[in-house]
């Protein structure tokens, strides 16, 4: 008798433990897990258009400058057999040397996309801002490239939060060295 009490005691440590610990809660609430399939395109350069135009029926003419900053598709592959939605993303920029640029960092902003178990979805993103094209436009510091780290936050359906990240290189329209394949 006092050995079945002493199992039974023992037993019950065992699960209260398992309990207080999140064991149990892990395993019978598991974490949605994903996966970057592809960051395409990987590297990215603005676009400079210049147009001349006449200006009314005077012989000057006038240079029209237009910019085109080009955004980025996501691929996420959903790992697990657990819905998710994707809440909300942010943008951290380091320059080539591996510094902070916290001027032109996007904040955590919301984002709302359903992902279904077990498939890819495609999630368009444009990290190349205007105040990010202006800082390497503005300055020819030698920062260029430089990388973007997107950070996804997730809530899959079993209320648990999954970080998921994904990278990609902008280069100035000046920057010639690396970024002719962009």
């Amino acid at each position: 008798m006092k050995l079945a009490k002493k199992i039974i005691f023992f037993s019950l440590m065992l699960v209260l433990a398992a309990s207080q610990s999140g064991c149990i809660q892990k395993a019978l609430f598991p974490e949605a897990h994903f996966t970057v399939v592809s960051v395409t395109p990987d590297k990215l350069r603005a676009t400079v258009t210049e147009t001349t135009a006449a200006e009314g029926s005077e012989e000057t003419t006038g240079t029209e400058t237009k910019v085109t900053l080009p955004s980025t598709v996501i691929s996420l592959n959903s790992d697990s057999q657990i819905p998710a939605d994707l809440v909300s993303f942010s943008i951290h920029y380091t320059t080539r040397l591996g510094e902070a640029i916290p001027a032109v960092a996007v904040p955590e902003t919301p984002y709302s996309l359903k992902i279904t178990p077990g498939e890819a979805v495609e999630v368009p993103m444009s990290p190349y801002t205007t105040r990010l094209y202006t800082l390497l436009e503005l300055t020819r510091a030698d920062i260029s490239p430089v990388n973007a780290r997107m950070t996804f936050l997730l809530k899959d359906g079993n209320g648990n939060k999954v970080h998921v990240e994904a990278s990609c290189l902008i280069y100035a329209t000046w920057d010639e060295i690396e970024g002719d394949g962009a």
